[in-house]
């Protein structure tokens, strides 16, 4: 698939309409050494759908709807994108053989013929989907299945990003009520004709539609040309801290990111003792600062020495003297 000079430059796919994303954004993180590096760089990992925990996601198949003649120029205009040094000519006779190998007559040859164009379309289409990065975004902090599906069970945290001033060519909202194929017609105006409404139709099926049981997510998404950890579009505003989340995860965060500017607002989630919602309270910065990094409580209070066996101790444990 061809791109745009401004999406080659900055690696993010543009759309032709755009609807206004919510004020803030949110992702859901579990604790470990890639979310450290990544605030510390003010980075963000766009995923290959490939890693979807959704096997459905961004994994659409087609509806062929397409003349015999149009659909193999449509096979040779995908191929020769995916491969250039190789024949596409040859790759529509590979066709009509494979074909042969399940008819016997000619109605059945052509049948035989369009499933194997149909086939190979759809195969090249999922090659170039598995190939982009996808930033997934919540639209609120306090969903208690995102905290518990992406955040580690409530033990990580959530970010905020604000979508203000935001360096994003599109920000666009996932759909739970569209169909999960791809008419081949449009794939051929959008490729053959270079026409913006089958483009637009094309990427609302191919990246923002999902199965109605994932609307609890309520996503935005940002597309980009290739999975990688780029710079985020956004400003982070706020960091929440899971109900469950570990003390020294909240000071190893508190301590690498109390001081950056802009001022980042931190928060604690806590269960609500009324309802099942989550409630937020500021996180007191400075006490986290001041108590730290906590010393050995044995060398704090004093070693002990060993004891002398006395003469009348029998338990017999005596290899258990130079142990801690």
């Amino acid at each position: 698939m061809k791109f745009s000079e401004s999406d080659q430059k900055s690696g993010q796919i543009e759309d032709q309409q755009q609807s206004a994303p919510p004020s803030f954004l949110y992702k859901y993180r579990s604790f470990n050494r890639f979310l450290l590096q990544e605030l510390c760089d003010s980075a963000t990992f766009f995923s290959s759908p490939l890693n979807f925990n959704d096997p459905l996601d961004s994994r659409p198949t087609i509806v062929n709807d397409l003349e015999t003649p149009r659909a193999e120029r449509l096979l040779e205009d995908l191929f020769k994108q995916r491969w250039p040094q190789r024949d596409a000519g040859q790759e529509l006779q590979n066709c009509r053989y494979m074909a042969t190998e399940h008819a016997h007559n000619p109605s059945e040859l052509e049948i035989a013929y369009r499933r194997e164009l149909e086939q190979r379309i759809e195969s090249l289409l999922l090659d170039w989907t598995a190939s982009k990065g996808v930033l997934s975004l919540a639209s609120n902090w306090s969903c208690p299945l995102m905290w518990s599906h992406y955040a580690d069970q409530h033990m990580g945290i959530c970010l905020e990003y604000s979508t203000a001033d935001h360096v994003a060519h599109s920000i666009r909202q996932v759909s739970y009520d569209k169909p999960r194929s791809i008419n081949m017609s449009d794939l051929a105006k959008w490729r053959l004709e270079a026409d913006p409404i089958a483009r637009e139709r094309v990427i609302e099926t191919a990246f923002l539609s999902k199965a109605p049981a994932w609307a609890y997510e309520k996503e935005w998404r940002v597309l980009a040309r290739a999975s990688s950890s780029r710079g985020a579009p956004f400003d982070l505003s706020a960091i929440y801290f899971g109900a469950r989340c570990p003390s020294a995860v909240q000071t190893a965060i508190v301590k690498t990111m109390h001081d950056v500017s802009p001022k980042i607002d931190m928060f604690d989630v806590r269960f609500s003792t009324e309802s099942f919602e989550l409630k937020k309270q500021e996180v007191c910065i400075d006490e986290i600062l001041q108590v730290g990094i906590r010393q050995s409580a044995e060398l704090v209070f004093g070693r002990h020495p060993i004891e002398s066996k006395s003469s009348s101790d029998t338990s017999g444990n005596e290899f258990n003297d130079d142990f801690y």
